[in-house]
């Protein structure tokens, strides 16, 4: 991406169309895709399936976040109030990594944030003494919340492909989602006892699920 800074919904999906035509560009045989994204990575997903910049798309799985919910936090003080609350650095890898499991409670999974949290940062620039700060600065982005959920319900549901919603709670659902679900335009999985981050709270079924869905719609795969 000429622009690093653009972190718009539409910009973000081009780019994952981009980076999987790279990865499969030399495939003598079909490649069938399923897009996972979880959050912000969901809302990205649900859009890449909905206008299909992936060849051979056979499901999508969004992870915790649903459009409701999700635009009552981006436009509620809260939000701000925790993204305000980050620290801007680390002194080392293993700080970022306490911060995120025993402040931050990203995960309350201590194995997960050891290895999720390493990507988020990058030794600060041009720091004598070393150290490490976030490799996006989230307090930049606020302009782009509101276009990454508005819209995502429809996103979802009208991708011509299978679609698997992994919640933390069924409270999470809003009122467009849960007609669909009782329509059954979709399948969904819960996990009461995870937080936000159910991939890594709950790291061996959240999984299972998604390997199952892989299995049943892409071929190959057995969960």
């Amino acid at each position: 991406t000429a622009d690093d800074s653009d972190l718009s919904l539409d910009r973000m999906a081009r780019d994952v169309a981009d980076v999987c035509a790279q990865l499969y560009a030399s495939d003598s045989v079909e490649t069938k895709a399923v897009l996972v994204g979880h959050s912000m990575g969901g809302a990205v997903a649900a859009r890449v399936a909905q206008l299909e910049l992936v060849r051979h798309t056979r499901g999508v799985v969004v992870i915790d976040v649903v459009e409701g919910t999700a635009l009552a936090s981006v436009r509620g003080v809260a939000m701000r109030n925790a993204v305000a609350a980050r620290p801007t650095g680390f002194a080392s890898i293993a700080g970022a990594v306490e911060w995120c499991a025993r402040v931050a409670r990203t995960t309350s999974n201590l194995e997960s944030a050891r290895a999720s949290t390493p990507c988020t940062v990058v030794p600060c620039t041009g720091a004598t003494s070393g150290g490490y700060e976030w490799r996006v600065d989230v307090s930049r982005t606020s302009r782009y919340w509101e276009g990454w959920y508005a819209g995502m319900s429809e996103r979802f549901l009208s991708a011509r492909c299978a679609k698997l919603l992994v919640l933390a709670g069924r409270d999470r659902l809003d009122d467009a989602l849960t007609v669909a679900q009782m329509q059954g335009k979709f399948q969904a999985v819960l996990f009461p006892n995870a937080g936000h981050a159910v991939h890594e709270d709950e790291p061996e079924r959240c999984a299972e699920a998604v390997l199952g869905f892989v299995g049943r719609y892409a071929g190959g795969v057995s969960a």
